[in-house]
């Protein structure tokens, strides 16, 4: 987008996403195209098409940062207003869920180990304009009792300072201030303090080789106690411990609530899981990250995978998908049935709990997990990294859902019904549709198959004097306006001497005008007067004013 970098649309960015755009289109002079209303209504063709042109290169910002699977929310749109609007019902709808689970959200929310003072805010902050937005009522104060509220334990020093102060003292931006001052003052107390990752400051004076000093002057910046650094803390030690592995434990407890569950945790970068399932023993509902991997999938909303730090993921549908599981040697399909598809959580899960209600057996032991059905192996799996994965073939997201439209295109245009029967029999593997709508009038297959009449033969022969046939066209409107404003032109054709005059018009309308202004020309150097004019029969030529001539 011409050296301005944004961050694709996702579902957990849109308020973030849709600040961003609006200054992108500002910067660029298009912010107006996301008015509803500002579609001239009685412009001339110029101002129309000067809109028009303006319209698309809006549209085309917004695009440029949305994702396959959103722009298939704004496929129909004819203009920047219209897609707006879309997107705007899709990730922000006002609906009654909505708004209480983000005032659920926003007045929940809690900071998390290590993370930075002024993240936090800012995403404290977000969540408030989202509320706004869906029509709740967000004050100051609120805002800044949000921000208090969701404070960690190194923080209690500061609340009971706040505590002391008069409520109309507690001001948001004081609020703020004394947080980002009181970072600073932390990040300063020590020359030897450092920031690793999510770990807690550490204050720790080494005095040679394998010595720490004497610890019981050393401060604990993890829990504050004297006589312990935060490395022999035993949360963290055992946070390190687990930093090659990836805890994934997914619940869905088939109660009346569409939420789910995943505690997801970090995992070596050379370990390539997504293209593996991993058996999750504390797991109640199947996941899988690649939509070309369901058979059917049904589109969901408003069902949401809630993470180990407390964020959570939206999940975009649920259905079926089949593995290609590895046996004895030999790959066999088996068949996962209410599988939720989560694009964005990286990991795809087959839940213990899911296949024992089908009536499978699992066991887990010597680094190995067995499926059985009905007393027979149906999958197994290694343990990797601390994770059970099934053995079978690496999932690949090979066809992205489409619909039967799409498909009619991509093959030349061929008969829609032919098109149906190879999805109905599965004539090529991976053709998959999400949609079986197609268009009523498909304006390339009209054309394609449209078939030229003959021309009829002229009568007579050529003509023998100027001016007794002259053939006259219209062309336009162009994508660009001249210099001096126009945006058609006309040409005139004598067909005795094949002398040619082009004049250049800015309205269709300027026709009778720049005709007369001809006709006089021309007359006046032949010293003859026109006897047939040949057109196309467009409007502009069999109006009544002209043909009076």
């Amino acid at each position: 987008m011409g050296g301005i970098k944004i961050d694709k649309l996702t579902v957990m960015n849109f308020h973030e996403w849709r600040q961003r755009i609006k200054m992108v289109l500002a910067l660029r002079d298009l912010d107006d195209m996301l008015d509803e209303d500002g579609k001239p209504t009685d412009a001339d063709a110029r101002e129309s098409a000067m809109w028009k042109r303006r319209d698309t290169k809006a549209s085309a910002n917004i695009g440029l940062t949305l994702g396959s699977e959103q722009l298939e929310h704004v496929a129909g749109c004819k203009t920047t207003a219209e897609m707006w609007s879309t997107l705007q019902g899709v990730f922000q709808r006002k609906s009654l869920m909505n708004k209480m689970k983000a005032r659920r959200e926003f007045y929940t929310f809690e900071m998390t180990v290590g993370e930075g003072m002024l993240g936090y805010i800012n995403r404290v902050r977000n969540l408030s304009e989202n509320l706004k937005d869906m029509g709740g009522e967000v004050t100051e104060m609120d805002v800044a009792m949000s921000v208090l509220n969701g404070l960690t334990s190194m923080n209690e020093n500061l609340l009971v300072a706040f505590d002391a102060k008069k409520e109309d003292e507690l001001s948001l931006d004081f609020v703020n201030s004394r947080l980002l001052q009181e970072e600073r003052r932390q990040a300063d107390k020590s020359p030897s303090t450092k920031r690793i990752g999510d770990m807690a400051l550490v204050r720790a004076n080494y005095r040679g080789q394998g010595r720490r000093g004497d610890l019981s002057k050393i401060e604990c910046c993890y829990c504050h106690k004297f006589g312990l650094i935060s490395p022999d803390f035993p949360e963290l030690k055992a946070k390190k411990q687990r930093q090659d592995k990836v805890a994934a434990i997914a619940a869905d407890d088939g109660s009346d609530s569409d939420n789910a569950i995943c505690l997801v945790g970090n995992a070596a970068d050379t370990d390539d899981i997504s293209k593996s399932c991993l058996v999750d023993s504390a797991a109640s509902a199947h996941m899988c990250l690649m939509r070309g991997c369901f058979d059917d999938c049904q589109t969901t909303t408003g069902r949401r995978v809630t993470m180990g730090d407390k964020g959570s993921v939206a999940t975009a549908g649920v259905g079926t998908v089949m593995l290609d599981v590895i046996v004895h040697g030999k790959t066999r399909k088996i068949k996962l049935e209410k599988v939720l598809h989560v694009p964005t959580m990286g990991y795809n899960l087959m839940s213990v709990g899911m296949m024992e209600e089908r009536g499978a057996e699992v066991s887990f032991k010597g680094g190995k997990t067995i499926i059985k059905m009905s007393d027979k192996v149906a999958a197994c799996g290694m343990r990797k990294s601390g994770l059970y994965h099934l053995d079978m073939a690496p999932l690949f997201d090979i066809a992205a859902m489409t619909s039967l439209q799409l498909w009619h295109e991509r093959l030349e245009h061929v008969n829609v019904a032919g098109v149906k029967r190879m999805i109905k029999n599965k004539d090529i593997d991976g053709h998959k549709c999400s949609s079986m709508a197609v268009k009523d009038v498909c304006e390339p297959c009209v054309y394609g198959k449209a078939a030229m009449t003959p021309m009829p033969s002229a009568g007579g022969g050529r003509v023998s004097k100027r001016l007794q046939l002259v053939h006259s066209d219209l062309g336009g409107p162009m994508s660009e306006p001249s210099r001096g404003g126009s945006l058609y032109f006309c040409s005139f054709t004598d067909d005795f001497s094949r002398w040619k005059d082009v004049v250049f018009l800015q309205k269709k309308s300027d026709l009778l005008s720049e005709y007369k202004k001809w006709l006089t020309k021309a007359q006046l150097h032949t010293g003859t007067k026109i006897k047939i004019l040949r057109s196309d029969n467009g409007g502009e030529y069999v109006s009544t004013a002209l043909k009076a001539l």
